[in-house]
């Protein structure tokens, strides 16, 4: 079994200018990747998002270190762009369309096509020794895009929004994994109360620790920073063991209170538990599954899924136990508290 990731020592946050440790790296590197090669920022406007929005603090030198090794650089290479050109002169002969990608990334042709303003004798073949650049190791790998629809052409099937598909793949992975806990024994119903496999010890711990979560909230309200920040390490430490022993309610109540902090600390926390399931469970988990779905899903759709989710689960679980159930009750609390949440941010989906 892989180690479970450490977060980010959140203590950082409340000490002052603490540089990154090889576990803030780790913890981050979605969250840099994201901002670097996905949303196309220079390297200065990424150190100030990560210093601004996570208090993350590293040099612009051990920002190129670490964009080296996760092969995250976006300046193109001489070979790099001799082995392109090369190969869409061929294609193009072929009469066939090119899409190219490095390192795993799609590399658009203006790049190219500027990198070759500055070096148009690479355009000459005379002139470069093209099995010189072929015997390098190149992690260029080229394909034929999909074809494109004219104006005139109706598309037979229109794709769903991605946010919408992660909803629905979302509820039928809760559904699955209830349907398989109840048929394994993995839950049981004891009059209105829903126990896992470690029963009432287990849901008492889970309420303890949410019961703490609770406290950071009011703590953070209150500018207690550096106290509430040494709880939420200690929180955290706690949630390994919380996960393994699956109580039905943890979900519910995590779903609460990382969505009761602010926005910012809030994505950094759903990486974090979404990494801790992976480790225990393995990444195709249900709860692995699902945990990843809700970091995926946009900022703007994230609490309305939430709330989808849990209308659709305190449903299937009514029938299963009735309404007066605590766990139906404990899914209708966490209804209210999204509600407030939509309400308190803007430019969240509407239900």
């Amino acid at each position: 079994m892989s180690p479970v990731p450490r977060p980010q020592d959140l203590r950082g946050l409340v000490a002052g200018k603490i540089y990154a440790t090889e576990k803030d790296w780790h913890h981050m590197q979605p969250i840099i990747a994201k901002l670097y090669r996905d949303e196309n920022r220079s390297l200065r406007q990424v150190r100030e998002i990560m210093e601004s929005r996570y208090h993350f603090h590293a040099t612009t030198k051990m920002y190129k270190s670490r964009l080296s090794t996760w092969k995250l650089d976006k300046k193109l290479k001489e070979a790099e762009v001799v082995v392109m050109l090369r190969q869409k002169e061929d294609r193009d002969a072929a009469g066939k369309r090119s899409r190219f990608f490095l390192r795993g990334q799609e590399v658009k042709w203006d790049r190219v096509l500027q990198y070759l303003k500055h070096r148009p004798d690479l355009q000459d073949p005379t002139n470069v020794d093209i099995q010189r650049y072929l015997d390098t190791n190149l992690d260029v790998t080229c394909s034929t895009p999909s074809p494109t629809l004219f104006k005139n052409e109706i598309p037979c099937r229109i794709e769903p929004h991605s946010d919408l598909r992660l909803l629905d793949n979302s509820i039928r992975l809760i559904h699955s994994y209830l349907d398989g806990a109840f048929e394994t024994g993995l839950v049981v119903i004891d009059g209105r109360i829903l126990y896992g496999p470690n029963g009432k010890p287990a849901r008492q711990r889970v309420r303890g620790w949410h019961e703490d979560m609770a406290d950071i909230h009011i703590l953070l309200s209150s500018k207690e920073t550096t106290a509430a920040f040494r709880l939420l390490n200690k929180q955290l430490d706690l949630l390994k063991q919380l996960i393994r022993e699956q109580d039905p309610e943890l979900l519910l109540l995590t779903f609460h209170d990382i969505f009761d902090l602010e926005p910012n600390l809030a994505e950094s926390l759903l990486v974090f538990v979404c990494r801790m399931h992976q480790a225990i469970f393995g990444e195709h988990h249900p709860l692995s599954l699902i945990w990843d779905n809700l970091v995926r899903f946009t900022a703007k759709a994230r609490l309305q899924a939430v709330l989808s989710m849990t209308a659709s689960t305190a449903k299937e679980m009514e029938a299963r136990m009735g309404p007066q159930s605590a766990y139906v009750e404990a899914l209708e609390c966490l209804q209210v508290d999204v509600h407030k949440q939509r309400g308190s941010k803007d430019g969240f989906g509407s239900s």
